[in-house]
């Protein structure tokens, strides 16, 4: 019997300097992904403490950062960001002048200051400041790579199952998904029967619902989750053709819950 090779993740540390990364972004090297974060940015007037100017002043004082979680593209140098999404767009926002410094104790002195107004001192300080990074390997197995991503994200913004498949499964049929989720017909049908928040991404799980139903003849899973994983995972990277003809399905699908149930489309009915 053949012995299973051994599923890890193959990781490699960089430690980069706050410039190194700020360029990095620039240069498009580095990809910050908006649409799996919730949009949750730190804000200048934010309660919890002003998080970005926090974060400028822990480089000033020489405060350790946490580690930067990136994943390697296929077949590119690209990097998108697993973990450290926030720190990121805080040192790229500060570079580029768009908020200053605000209620600092520490580091007072530099109160209603930004990036351009800092002293020279400062500026080397925070451009030169070191940050480690991991860097998850194309190479690693991709089921471990998702369970990877999910662990990490279990801090206070806890990520639900598609936005860690929207991070993890890239391809055309993700792509797929988050088009046919902004689709007029779709989002109007379901905007007031299920009430949906479509900021975690629910409205591209109901699409993928839809296809991994249809697929398997719509036998019900005890492991939603696994299910939706495994046929997401299973048809990443359909090609265009298959993509157009699952469009074209879901797209008519929607055409007749229209004309034939209308307004009673998803009600429960006795």
């Amino acid at each position: 019997m053949q012995k299973q090779r051994p599923r890890r993740v193959i990781t490699q540390p960089y430690d980069y300097s706050v410039q190194d990364l700020v360029t990095k972004i620039k240069n498009e090297d580095i990809i910050i992904s908006p649409d799996y974060q919730r949009n949750e940015v730190w804000t200048a007037n934010d309660e919890s403490e002003n998080k970005r100017s926090r974060l400028i002043e822990s480089l000033l004082l020489n405060i350790p950062i946490p580690v930067i979680y990136f994943a390697e593209q296929e077949e590119t140098l690209i990097y998108e960001v697993i973990d450290g999404q926030q720190r990121l767009r805080t040192f790229e926002g500060f570079f580029n002048d768009e908020f200053k410094l605000e209620k600092l104790h520490i580091r007072s002195d530099v109160n209603g200051k930004r990036y351009s107004e800092l002293d020279q001192k400062d500026k080397d300080e925070i451009r030169k400041r070191s940050i480690r990074a991991i860097v998850i390997l194309n190479d690693s197995d991709e089921e471990v790579k998702y369970e990877v991503f999910e662990r990490l994200n279990l801090g206070s913004v806890q990520l639900t199952p598609q936005e860690i498949r929207n991070n993890t499964l890239r391809g055309t049929f993700n792509n797929l998904l988050k088009e046919l989720a902004c689709e007029d017909s779709f989002t109007k049908l379901i905007k007031f029967r299920l009430k949906i928040d479509q900021s975690n991404m629910a409205h591209e799980e109901l699409v993928l619902r839809f296809f991994a139903y249809h697929s398997s003849g719509l036998k019900r899973s005890d492991q939603l989750s696994y299910f939706l994983t495994k046929y997401m995972k299973d048809n990443r990277n359909i090609g265009d053709d298959e993509a157009l003809e699952l469009k074209i399905l879901f797209q008519e699908t929607i055409k007749k819950i229209n004309k034939f149930l209308g307004d009673k489309a998803f009600s429960i009915f006795q």
